[in-house]
C-alpha cells in the first residue's frame, strides 16, 4: 500500500525544500572569527572655541639690582572652559611702550628713561606646571614661574630704582 501518491510526493518534496531553504521559520544568529564589518555615524564634538583661561598674577619674590639678583613673578592659569583642555603654549614679555629706544611699562604707564633693553627673561616661554599637553580638569589650574634679570649697562640706570615692569603672560 502506498501511503502517498506520486503527485503528493513532489508537493511534500517541495513544501520540506522550501521550509528549509526559508529556515523553516526560525531565526539564526551566529559569528565568525576573522570577519570585520564598519559603518559610519555623525556625533555632536564640542569645538576648541569654547577653550579659555584665566591668567592670575600671584606674587613676585626676589629682588632685582643692575647685573645681580632675580626676580621671580608666579602666575596661576585656571581652566574656565566646560570641558577638559590642555595648554599648548605659554609666552612671557616685557611690556615695552612705542617711543625709542622703548621703556619699560609699570602698572600699564610708560616709565620714562626706563629702557625695555634692561631688562631680561629667563625664558620668553616658561614650562608650566603641569607641562604643556597635559589635560587640566574645569577649575583646575597649572603654575608658571618668570624669572627677570635686570642688565647692568654703564650707563645711569637710577629711573629705574623701585621700578616694577610689567610682563604679560599669554596662554593659548
Amino acid at each position: 500500500m502506498r501511503i502517498f501518491s506520486s503527485k503528493r510526493r513532489v508537493a511534500l518534496v517541495g513544501a520540506v525544500a522550501a521550509l528549509v531553504l526559508a529556515g523553516g521559520g526560525s531565526a539564526f544568529a551566529y559569528f565568525t572569527a576573522g570577519s570585520s564589518a564598519s559603518g559610519t555615524g555623525q556625533g555632536a564634538v564640542g569645538t576648541a572655541a569654547s577653550a579659555t583661561w584665566s591668567v592670575t598674577f600671584v606674587n613676585e619674590t626676589g629682588t632685582m639690582l643692575p647685573g645681580s639678583g632675580t626676580a621671580t613673578l608666579n602666575y596661576l592659569i585656571t581652566n574656565t572652559g566646560a570641558g577638559n583642555q590642555a595648554l599648548t603654549s605659554v609666552a612671557a614679555a616685557i611690556a615695552e611702550d612705542a617711543s625709542t629706544p622703548p621703556n619699560i611699562e609699570q602698572r600699564g604707564v610708560p616709565l620714562m628713561g626706563c629702557q625695555w633693553g634692561w631688562y631680561a627673561l629667563g625664558s620668553a616661554n616658561p614650562t608650566p606646571t603641569p607641562a604643556l599637553g597635559t589635560s587640566i580638569a574645569p577649575g583646575g589650574t597649572a603654575t608658571v614661574a618668570v624669572t627677570m634679570t635686570m642688565i647692568n649697562e654703564p650707563v645711569n640706570q637710577d629711573v629705574c630704582e623701585g621700578a616694577a615692569p610689567d610682563v604679560t603672560l599669554t596662554v593659548e
